[in-house]
């Protein structure tokens, strides 16, 4: 870990002190905590809004069935379809 400096409200401090006392923790693991519940860093997740962004949840259920108009490939050639690169051919994609 590396130190920062983060400047809050007095206020704020204080009750989120209150806070870290109530749950026997520290106000560092508090904010870290909240950093990665909003935002997902260091936890592998991403944000509600990067969700909603995310071309692939915008195609959910789009591609249809080969036989009603859908690609053939559409498992195997997906990151086409879905980001518009083909990530095997930049040697991105196992």
């Amino acid at each position: 870990m590396t130190k920062t400096l983060l400047t809050v409200p007095k206020r704020t401090l204080g009750r989120m002190k209150a806070l870290a006392h109530r749950r026997k923790t520290t106000v560092s693991h508090l904010f870290r905590e909240a950093v990665e519940k909003t935002y997902g860093i260091d936890t592998g997740l991403r944000s509600a809004l990067d969700w909603k962004e995310d071309p692939l949840v915008k195609l959910f259920g789009t591609f249809g069935d080969p036989i009603d108009g859908g690609p053939n490939d559409s498992a195997l050639n997906h990151d086409k379809y879905i980001y518009g690169v083909d990530l095997k051919k930049r040697g991105r994609a196992p």
